[in-house]
């Protein structure tokens, strides 16, 4: 008699669909350190990782349309507000008046940076786990 084998899994397909936006009506999501249950796991996201997820293809047309009714409130859906110009620094007697000490934006971390790339973290670890 021969040793049974088990067989060798095989890589699961990674399913992607059209892009979605999560904010209905051209609207863009301005809280996105907010929270919304994705319908398709149950688990609680930031709007900026379920605006991720449907941008990259990962969430279902029937997922979208529930997320797009459900984020309008928490994700503070709102028509985009138009871009303004430039204004160019004054000028003082010595040159352009620049405010601060001159080396550019300041490098120090808020939390909500991180809980951004703790949401980045979880949304692929989840992925990777639905891959599995």
């Amino acid at each position: 008699m021969e040793p049974s084998r088990n067989p060798t899994p095989q890589p699961s397909k990674l399913v992607t669909y059209q892009p979605c936006e999560i904010c209905p009506d051209g609207k863009v999501v301005t809280k996105l350190d907010e929270t919304i249950t994705d319908p398709a796991s149950g688990l609680v996201f930031l709007c900026a990782m379920m605006q991720q997820k449907g941008r990259s293809g990962f969430m279902s047309p029937d997922d979208c349309e529930t997320v797009r009714k459900d984020a309008v409130g928490p994700c503070d859906c709102r028509l985009p507000q138009p871009t303004q110009s430039p204004v160019e620094a004054p000028e003082t007697e010595s040159g352009p008046l620049v405010q601060g000490n001159g080396t550019g934006p300041s490098t120090s971390s808020s939390p909500k940076s991180h809980m951004m790339v703790y949401g980045q973290v979880m949304l692929a670890f989840n992925l990777l786990r639905l891959m599995i």
